[in-house]
């Protein structure tokens, strides 16, 4: 068996529902990538009313599945940080998906690994978003990342060095890394909870500026400027049932 972070995929979309998460979501990763660069994007504008429907669908999520076997036996609390876990990896795991989507779409060059490049893309939106919920939806998914690492060793699963993803550690640990560079006193204890080295600590600052700098210049020619008119997107939707 190799190594895959598994999902309980119902209860994941189940849960991401509440508030439009997903639609959040694809707002947070294409928002850095068509923003005009004079003026806040629609969703730093609208994050405050966002935010408090996060709460809202949050708490909704909370009442709605106090009842859930999966969630028995625990209490309010353990059921939110639960909840807040999963909603946090679907979310990277969405933003993520969103960068590949760039590359693909915008022909965009990738010097290195793709995964590891959209991986950074999906961290550098939340960190560039600055708030609460944006800090801990990457630090669930890190901590999902070294979760993946512990049950896959205690379950004797092998490891694929081959495979085109990096190895969940690593995964994790580029998350971490990527927002101590970008602030390292805001996540100190971060990378103190993660066991970070202080040697490696002092260069992910380079590794924060490489990697928002590549970003920015990339999608620089493909930012709409503020005397360009809007473009016009026209959506095409699929019959579900032939999937």
């Amino acid at each position: 068996m190799t190594s895959r972070r598994r999902f309980q995929i119902p209860i994941a979309l189940r849960i991401a529902a509440f508030g439009g998460l997903w639609l959040i979501a694809l707002g947070l990763g294409t928002g850095i990538a068509f923003a005009q660069t004079s003026t806040p994007t629609a969703t730093e504008q609208s994050w405050p009313s966002l935010e408090a429907g996060l709460g809202a669908g949050m708490d909704a999520a909370v009442r709605e599945l106090a009842n859930d076997h999966r969630f028995k036996g625990q209490t309010e609390q353990q059921r939110r940080e639960s909840i807040e876990f999963i909603v946090g990896n679907v979310i990277f795991a969405v933003v993520h998906e969103v960068g590949h989507m760039l590359v693909s779409e915008l022909t965009l060059p990738v010097l290195g690994h793709e995964e590891d490049a959209v991986d950074a893309f999906a961290v550098l939106t939340g960190l560039n978003l600055g708030n609460a919920f944006s800090d801990r939806v990457l630090s669930e998914s890190a901590r999902g990342w070294f979760l993946s690492e512990h049950r896959d060793k205690k379950e004797n699963v092998t490891t694929v060095y081959y495979d085109e993803h990096g190895l969940d550690e690593q995964r994790a640990y580029n998350i971490v890394c990527l927002m101590v560079g970008s602030h390292p006193q805001k996540f100190s204890a971060l990378a103190e909870k993660t066991k970070l080295p202080e040697e490696r600590q002092k260069t992910c600052q380079h590794d924060y500026l490489r990697a928002s700098s590549s970003w920015d210049q990339v999608l620089a020619p493909h930012i709409r400027q503020p005397e360009q008119s809007k473009s016009q997107v026209t959506a095409a939707y699929a019959d579900i049932a032939q999937y």
